[in-house]
Parts: structure tokens; sequence; C-alpha cells
């Protein structure tokens, strides 16, 4: 037996964490009940009880609790959290000599405490955490009366949460919590869960701490039963377990859990091979309004030459560190002063000869294919092949494409292209044989995929991922052949977006980030812009109902063609010659159902 009283240590392997978090509380000068603590060996009488119950009077008269405090409950690792049995309302010695026997049996090795009972006016559950998302919010639930109408689920709470409060009352508690959360948040470094009540002296008393359980700190396979919702939730996640349910192939890819810088070691990270690595924050989604992601060499190696038939290139300013565990250090240093737990997907990059982004349209396979990578960010242009299942080749576009951007050694390098970088039909086919193969995914949106041309010339198809889903069904393949990227009529003045900066383009998707064009937002306008680069969402997503969209190049199925659908707003495609023309005039508008209907007003 041992007084709680917090004048001197509790031992945790004799009395268990949920006493000796009561003592520690006392111990710094925090309101909590003194009790008394028993092991799980000690034998008990009421003759014994009797001198125990001196030491813990119960001033109020209302009876006495007995408590479980298991010697596994309430730790880092696991609260188990109502596995054990406590019993309120003891009377006398031999109530309360009962209950002991009771709380003992309800497990191994069960410690237990006495406390004098009180009749709080007020009870909740306070989290140092939101528990959905593990954001460091202060969460609070409370009831009117016992603690136990919330922990058994039996009565309705109210909540509150960091600056959400509804009325004065509300606003009094929040501020008392929060100061002496503080204070225990300078005694305990983990996120935790407090207990506490309030009693008709309008005292607020502690009635327990634990730590808040969180997913364990390491690596996991994408298929991995124990990866937390926060990460399964992801729609990077659920694609590529759909892709290994269905033995696609995909690039190496795992998930980082991760609560501390701490727990950060390179010899944790698997080896990945590739042409670069690819890293992604899962959660939170973002980090101060932008996205996080970073490419990274493989092993720490650096290009140092190219060689693609003797072809010029140059090397872009990637990657931003130098090394994979750098980069994850410097996303979750950030991410981790909002957040206690921080998921991060780690991807290889393959050597792609081709990417491309497919998807089925009118049954038939509609797919834009381009030398290198980026053909979603509409950084270049893309050749369009449709392919029906029975292979037959019934449309097809070749677009010259001058240059190709590579990952190599985590780097983006610019190769010049010769006039014959285009996939043939033959091979256009056989690609499609292999994407057909994905079954209904293919129906439910965009993929963008690799294609992997081997020493022997056999090409191998990988996925890389799903794109943003959308509604193209007022978009068939005929419109396709006609230029059409979004239906509708609109147009006003124009203006001309220079929009070639292949830089802005990249940092549109590794950061996030790009700057706004100064443009006149208060009527309909029409936008002409020599092709459809991320960079240019920024003034899409600002284009006022009515407006309309010209581009010279523009993949069907890139970041901006869906942009521009999901918004209604109407788009073409037109040649060169056109384009230049269309360029001089001071007003634009089109009725893309009819691609020939472009109306120029001088």
């Amino acid at each position: 037996m041992q007084i709680i009283n917090g004048r001197t240590e509790l031992s945790r392997h004799r009395y268990g964490n949920k006493a000796a978090n009561i003592n520690i509380l006392l111990m710094n000068g925090l309101y909590s009940l003194p009790g008394v603590a028993i092991d799980p060996t000690e034998c008990i009488d009421a003759n014994y009880l009797h001198v125990v119950l001196k030491e813990i009077k119960n001033k109020n008269n209302n009876g006495y609790i007995v408590r479980s405090s298991g010697l596994s409950e309430d730790g880092v690792e696991s609260s188990l959290a109502g596995h054990y049995l406590s019993v309120p309302f003891c009377k006398n010695e031999i109530e309360i000599a009962a209950a002991i026997q009771r709380v003992r049996a309800s497990g191994t090795n069960v410690s237990c405490f006495i406390q004098p009972m009180i009749e709080p006016i007020l009870s909740g559950v306070s989290m140092t955490i939101n528990p959905l998302n593990y954001v460091r919010q202060n969460t609070t639930e409370y009831v009117e009366g016992h603690l136990e109408k919330i922990v058994n689920g039996t009565s309705s709470s109210h909540m509150i949460q960091q600056q959400d409060v509804s009325s004065l009352n509300e606003r009094s508690l929040s501020k008392r919590l929060d100061t002496i959360i503080k204070r225990l948040e300078e005694i305990w470094t983990d996120p935790l869960e407090i207990e506490w009540a309030i009693d008709n002296n309008d005292n607020l008393i502690i009635l327990q701490v634990r730590p808040v359980v969180l997913p364990k700190s390491g690596v996991y396979s994408i298929t991995d039963s124990k990866l937390p919702s926060i990460a399964t939730k992801h729609p990077k996640i659920k694609f590529r377990r759909k892709m290994h349910a269905i033995e696609a192939s995909v690039s190496d890819a795992y998930v980082l859990l991760i609560t501390s810088i701490e727990s950060l070691s390179q010899t944790m990270l698997p080896q990945i091979e590739g042409a670069g690595i690819s890293v992604v924050l899962l959660h939170p989604s973002k980090v101060n309004g932008k996205i996080a992601r970073c490419f990274v060499p493989v092993e720490g190696s650096d290009v140092s030459f190219y060689v693609g038939e003797c072809r010029r290139y140059a090397i872009r300013r990637y990657p931003e560190k130098a090394q994979l565990l750098d980069a994850l250090q410097s996303i979750s240093k950030e991410a981790l002063l909002e957040n206690r737990l921080v998921a991060i997907i780690v991807q290889a990059i393959l050597p792609a000869r081709w990417t491309g982004i497919c998807t089925v349209m009118d049954d038939h396979l509609v797919m834009e294919i381009a030398v290198g990578h980026f053909v979603p960010k509409g950084i270049v242009p893309t050749s369009r092949y449709v392919i029906t299942r029975n292979d037959s080749l019934i449309d097809v576009e070749y677009n010259h494409q001058d240059t190709a951007y590579h990952f190599i050694d985590g780097h983006v390098v610019e190769e010049q292209l010769p006039c014959d970088s285009f996939l043939s039909n033959q091979d256009a086919i056989y690609v499609a044989e292999q994407l057909f193969c994905l079954g209904s995914h293919l129906d439910k949106g965009s993929i963008e995929f690799g294609i992997l041309d081997d020493d022997e010339n056999t090409l191998k198809v990988y996925v890389i991922d799903e794109l943003e889903s959308e509604d193209a069904s007022e978009v068939g393949v005929d419109d396709i052949a006609r230029g059409i990227i979004s239906i509708g009529r609109g147009g006003g003045k124009t203006f001309i977006v220079t929009n070639d900066d292949t830089t802005r383009s990249f940092d549109a998707h590794a950061l996030d980030t790009v700057t706004a064009n100064s443009l006149d937002f208060s009527a309909p306008i029409t936008i002409l812009a020599d092709n459809a680069t991320t960079s240019l969402l920024e003034v899409i997503r600002k284009l006022p109902r009515g407006s309309a969209v010209i581009f010279n190049k523009c993949s069907i199925l890139s970041h901006v063609a869906v942009v521009l659908r999901e918004m209604g707003i109407p788009a073409v495609k037109v040649n060169t010659s056109k384009f230049e023309q269309l360029c001089l005039a001071d007003r634009i508008e089109i009725d893309s159902s009819r691609q020939e209907s472009i109306e120029v007003i001088n």
C-alpha cells in the first residue's frame, strides 16, 4: 500500500500508470484527489481498510471509488481504456474489499487505488489533439453530472474545440481547461487525454491523465493493414491498393508515419531503385496552404552525364534536397508544427521513355502520349491515339515534340528531340492492350501511365497515378478530333497569356505555387494560351462565368482541361495559323459545341 499524495514517488511497475500519473499531478501542485494505491499481491481485509481510509477521509460523505490501475494500462503504446473495472459508490470497508476483488479479477496483474467520490456538476474529457486527424487542437466533451455518461456513451455530450465556443459559460470553461492543459504539456510531451470534473465548490479536479496512443512511427508497405485511415483514405494510397489488388505494374512505394523528427533515421529507410524518388506529404494535405513534395536522387547520387544518342541536355534545379532523409526531415518539421502525426509516401520514379494519360470515352481508349514526363501538367505537346477494344486504331494525331523532360538521379533533365519521336501506331496498339487489362478501373476516370523501353525494345506499361475525376461524358471522340476541350459558349475581350516558362510549371507541380497574372476579371474574357501548362490554373480558376479559352496546344486529359470542364468554361484547340490570327483580335466569342463557330469581334 502507498498513499497517493504527491509527497513521494509512486512505482509504475508496482502500482500502474494511472495511479502514478495522479501522483505526478499532485507533485506538481495540480488539483487532483488523493488516494491509496494497492498492488495486485497485497492481502486486503476490513481491518486493513479501516486504517487505509483514515488516510483519505471523504469529507463529503459520498463514499469511495475503487479504480483499476493495470500495469499495462494508460501506456504510450496501448491505453486499454475501458478494459478493466472500476467500482464507484462504495460506502464502507466491506463494500470496498468486495470491489477490490472485482477490480483485480477484471484482468491480469491489476493494481487498484481508492479515492473519495465526488458529486460533480460538470465532468468531461479533453484531448490535446483532434482525435480524428491528429491536429494539435484542444478538444473537449462534457456532460452534466458524472463522467460515466461520456465514457459509457449513455448520454449525449457537448463538444468544445479551440476557438469554437457557443456561450460565455463555455468560453470560461475553455479558458480554464486551456490553462491546465498548457501546464500538463509542460510535464508530458505526449498528446494527452484528460478526464476532469467540477464540483459544487467550482473546483476543477483532474481525475486522470493518459497519453493518447498514436499509430506507431515507422515504414509501412502500401497494403499494410496497420496503416491508419488518414493514410488509407488518401487517393494515392487508395489507387495503389487497387492496382496491387489486380496485380497491375506500379513503381515501388512505401508510407512513412512520423510522430517526431527524432523517429526519422537513415537506417529505417528501405532501398529504392529508379531514376529518382518522389516524396509527397499525404497527411496533412497541405502545409502553410501549400502541397509539400519534392524530388530527390537515389542513394545520394548526382547526374554528371546523359547519354541519349548524344543529345543535348540541361539540368533543372532539382533536387531541392540532396538526400531522402533531408527531404523527409524538412517536410516533417513543418508538418509537425500543427500535427502530431505525419504521413508521407515515398515513390520510385521509373526511367520511362514515354508517359501518357488515358481514359475511356464512347467505349474507346483515348491515349495522349509524349516522350519523357510531365504529360498531365501540359508542359509538353502530346500525340493522341484512339483505339477500340478489338485493337483498331480509329484516330491518331501526331504533334511534334522538340523537347522532353526526364528524371535522372532525381533531377529533371531536358532532352532535345529529333522529328521522329512519335510512338508508332503498332506500339500504341500494344500499349492499349496492356491498359485495357486494367478493366473497370479505366472507366472511372483518367490514369497516368509510363512506358519502359528495355534493351530488347520490348515495351512495358506501368501505372503512375489516378488523375482528378471528371465527368467527360459531354466530350466524345468526335469532339476531340475537332479540337474541342470543353463544351459551352462564351468569350469577351481577349488576353494573350504567355505561359511557356517551363520552370514555373515544374514549380506548380512540385511546390504548388504560381504567381497570378494581372488580368481584368470584372467581365467575361477570352484567354489565348499557347499551351495548357499548370501555371495557367490560378488564372483559370479566377475566370468569370461566360469566359472562354483558346489553345494552340492542349491535351484533352490534362489537369487544365479537367478544371475547365469542371468549371463549365468553353475551350477549344486550334492550329498554329488560326491561333496567330486570333491573337490579333480585340474580342472573341466561341461556341465550342461547334469548333468552327469562333466569332471574332474587332
